[in-house]
C-alpha cells in the first residue's frame, strides 16, 4: 500500500460496543469499553476484571503486518529491557500478536497490549530532571530496538 492512500484514508468508525465484540471474541476478554483519541485509528481503553489494556482498531488501509511489527518490537523491548516503561501485547485466544476483524463490512487490523498508566508533561510539568529522564529512557529505547529486526522496517 501506498504511504498516501494510509495518509489519505478515513478512520473506520467503531462504536465501543463493537470493540467489546472484538475482545470478547478474539481475546476472550469482557470489560467497559473507553473511545481514546486517534487520528487513524480507532482506539480504545478497556477496564476488565483481568486488568486494564490499549486496543487499537487500525485504519483498515493499514496492513496487519505492520500491526504485528508494532507488537514484536514491544516484545523485543521487554526481553531486552524489562523495566523499560512499555506495553505487554496481548496475544489472541489463537495465538497471534495482531490479526484482522471484520467490522462494518471492511477488514479492519486490531492488535491489544496491556494499558500504560500515567499522566502528561502538561500535568506535571516540565523540568530539567523530567527532560534528563525523558532522553535517558529514549536511549535505552534505542538501544533495545537496534538489534530488532522486521519485515515492515524497510517500509516506505
Amino acid at each position: 500500500m501506498a504511504s498516501e492512500e494510509l495518509l489519505e484514508s478515513p478512520p473506520i468508525d467503531v462504536s465501543p460496543q463493537q470493540a467489546a465484540e472484538v475482545l470478547g471474541r478474539l481475546y476472550g476478554i469482557a470489560g467497559d469499553v473507553f473511545s481514546l483519541p486517534g487520528e487513524r485509528d480507532r482506539n480504545f481503553r478497556v477496564v476488565s476484571k483481568s486488568g486494564t489494556f490499549y486496543l487499537k482498531a487500525a485504519n483498515p488501509a493499514e496492513r496487519v503486518t505492520v500491526l504485528d511489527m508494532q507488537q514484536r518490537a514491544l516484545v523485543h523491548i521487554r526481553n531486552w529491557g524489562p523495566e523499560l516503561p512499555v506495553a505487554e501485547p496481548i496475544p489472541t485466544l489463537r495465538g497471534d500478536l495482531a490479526t484482522t476483524v471484520s467490522l462494518n463490512g471492511r477488514e479492519v487490523p486490531v492488535r491489544l497490549t496491556t494499558f500504560l498508566e500515567g499522566v502528561t508533561v502538561d500535568e506535571v510539568g516540565f523540568s530539567p530532571a523530567l527532560g534528563r529522564h525523558i532522553m535517558e529512557t529514549l536511549g535505552r529505547l534505542d538501544r533495545a530496538l537496534r538489534t530488532f529486526s522486521h519485515r515492515e522496517l524497510t517500509r516506505p
